[in-house]
């Protein structure tokens, strides 16, 4: 009891530190006497219609915005100096800006026309560093796998999305990159996965959730081959997955996706087991994303089932999240995430025999297992120059597996709890 209030009582002596920095960084009345600031419209070059929704961000800083609906947008407490600004839309070329003059109390104007391409240029990636930096910078092997690339491959889970990346496999659902897990079901894992930038996997057998989001919600996925475990841990010493969602649009969008299948018949007919005809699959996703001024809001929801090609391969999963954040002055973002999802499957586990090898002992037909996973993290940026910011987060992630292979009781829960600190 003793050692549990003191480390309720560190937690709430950082609490106080943290909220004390953000109101001193948010109050400082000199701030804004010695800043400029940036403003200026992005536009179509072929169209000259605004753009909204554009990147812009400060070069080698931690500061930046994106366009509203007429296209302009602004970058306040610069402090003067010279730098270099970025403008980045998906499926338009980046284009950049230098020997940008910033002066004390003044606004700098700088226009953006961005040419439309069917080719990613230039993809920004995080994962390397831990800051966003272009895939062309960085001193390790990544692979990126966009929205696009998911659209057009019509994924129905993460692993789908990864299965074509150069040097990533799966034994199962169990993940390699460049052979460097092997086969370890159940006792963790040696590739770290991240949903943007926090830790995901189950906290009691290192295994991955690849249903904890719709494919909709996924913007990109970085993929770093090789050790990561210098800036990541060392669960990351095979490599590391860094799913990036989706961030609120300026203007309302809903999107919608419908996606489904049949199963083919088996190589040889003597593997037939049942009607093929009647195996099927089909998913369909939903998604609403507005930004309020200050406050930006993404809702997702989505729903898979399958009847498998094998018997107890049919399964449900269910998917909600939902991604808030909120723009403080001074550049300050809070951002707050959480993702629920409900599987219920089959498990296969061995077949019934050599000429049977899509069916299972009579025995095992109970091999049923549902899972309910809830994960949520909140994220908070504090800049306090060009040059310097604070990043903290905590995150909390709750796996529950029940009637596992036959049983009738729950398991207890697996809980995951992380805070991070980063200068």
């Amino acid at each position: 009891m003793t050692q549990r209030l003191k480390v309720m009582d560190k937690i709430m002596r950082l609490k106080i530190w943290l909220f004390g920095l953000i109101l001193f960084a948010v109050t400082r009345p000199d701030y804004a006497a010695v800043s400029g600031s940036i403003s200026g419209v992005v536009v179509d070059t072929k169209t000259k219609l605004p753009l909204p929704g554009a990147n812009i961000v400060v070069e080698g800083s931690l500061y930046g915005g994106s366009s509203g609906a007429d296209g302009v947008y602004l970058i306040n407490h610069l402090p003067p100096g010279i730098y270099v600004l970025r403008a980045s839309m998906m499926g338009y070329k980046n284009q950049t800006q230098g020997d940008i003059r910033v002066q004390v109390n003044r606004t700098t104007s700088v226009d953006f026309s961005l040419e439309e391409t069917f080719i990613e240029m230039d993809p920004i990636v995080v994962i390397a560093g831990k800051t966003e930096q272009r895939l062309d910078q960085a001193n390790v092997s990544i692979s990126v796998v966009t929205a696009r690339d998911i659209e057009r491959r019509n994924a129905i889970d993460i692993k789908e999305a990864l299965e074509t990346t150069p040097g990533v496999n799966f034994i199962g659902d169990q993940l390699n990159i460049r052979g460097s897990t092997g086969f370890t079901f159940g006792i963790g894992n040696k590739v770290l996965l991240l949903l943007d930038g926090v830790p995901v996997y189950a906290s009691d057998t290192g295994q991955f959730n690849w249903d904890m989001l719709p494919p909709l919600d996924i913007e990109q996925i970085e993929v770093l081959k090789g050790a990561g475990s210098t800036l990541w841990g060392a669960s990351a010493l095979g490599g590391v997955v860094n799913i990036i969602t989706k961030e609120p649009t300026e203007q309302g969008q809903f999107l919608y996706s419908f996606s489904t299948g049949k199963h083919d018949w088996p190589y040889f007919s003597e593997w037939n087991w049942t009607n093929h005809s009647r195996l099927w699959y089909n998913r369909e996703d939903v998604s609403y994303s507005k930004r309020f001024e200050k406050f930006g809001l993404r809702l997702s929801a989505g729903r898979y089932e399958t009847t498998g090609y094998q018997q107890l391969g049919d399964s449900r999963k269910y998917n909600l999240t939902s991604k808030i954040d909120y723009r403080f002055g001074n550049g300050i973002r809070w951002t707050g995430y959480a993702a629920y999802s409900y599987i219920d499957k089959g498990f296969f586990v061995q077949w019934k025999g050599q000429n049977d090898p899509y069916e299972v002992d009579p025995t095992n037909l109970d091999n049923y297992a549902r899972t309910n996973q809830l994960n949520t993290y909140m994220k908070l940026a504090v800049p306090i120059s060009s040059k310097f910011g604070m990043n903290f987060r905590a995150s909390f992630i709750r796996t529950l597996v029940g009637n596992e292979f036959g049983s009738d009781a729950d398991f207890n829960p697996a809980i995951g709890q992380g805070v991070e600190g980063q200068a």
